[in-house]
C-alpha cells in the first residue's frame, strides 16, 4: 500500500497501522464533524493535514453558529446601543447576522455613526482654527482630525489661535 493511504499512530504505545478506508469507516460513525474531530482527534488532524477532510467529512452537519435564528441574534443585539460595542462584544453574532443579510434590521435600534457631510466639514475648519497647530488639533479632536485627513483638508485648515504667553 501506498504511504498516503495508511496512517500510523500510537495507542497505548502499540503502532497501529489504519487504511483510508477503515478511516471513512470511523467517521461514518460521527454524523457531526464536531464529535469527530473531539472524539479521533489524531485520526482528524491526519485526515485535515492529507487534505481529504471534504471527501471524510462532507456529508457530516456542522454544529456551529449555523442554528442562529434571526430573533436569537435580535435579542442579543439589542443589550448594545452602539455597533462598535455588538462587534467588540458578540462577534460571532453580527457576523452571523451580516452573512444573513440581517443586519440592518437587527441594528436598526443603534446609535448611527457621524456622518461627515459639507457642514460637518466646515464645522472642522471652525474648530480647527481655534487650535495653534496640527498636534494640538490632533490632541483635543482626533475624530475631527482624522476626518479632515481622510477628505483631504487637512493641508487646508488655518490655525488661527495665537501661541500662548
Amino acid at each position: 500500500m501506498e504511504y498516503t493511504k495508511i496512517f500510523v499512530y500510537f495507542v497505548k504505545n502499540y503502532n497501529v497501522k489504519i487504511t483510508k478506508e477503515q478511516i471513512i469507516e470511523i467517521a461514518g460513525k460521527y454524523t457531526y464533524k464536531k464529535d469527530f474531530k473531539e472524539k479521533e482527534p489524531k485520526i482528524y488532524n491526519f485526515v485535515r493535514n492529507k487534505h481529504w477532510l471534504r471527501e471524510i467529512c462532507g456529508e457530516m452537519k456542522r454544529t456551529d453558529a449555523n442554528f442562529k435564528t434571526k430573533q436569537e441574534c435580535m435579542e442579543v443585539a439589542l443589550k448594545y446601543t452602539k455597533k462598535i460595542e455588538f462587534i467588540k462584544n458578540e462577534s460571532k453574532y453580527y457576523q452571523y447576522s451580516k452573512r444573513k443579510g440581517w443586519l440592518d434590521d437587527i441594528t436598526a435600534h443603534m446609535k448611527k455613526s457621524i456622518i461627515w457631510n459639507d457642514s460637518r466639514l466646515e464645522e472642522i475648519k471652525i474648530e480647527a482654527s481655534k487650535y495653534r497647530n496640527k498636534t494640538d488639533f490632533r490632541k483635543h479632536l482626533p475624530n475631527h482630525h482624522f476626518a479632515a485627513k481622510r477628505y483631504g483638508l487637512i493641508n487646508q485648515l488655518t490655525y488661527e489661535c495665537p501661541a500662548k504667553k
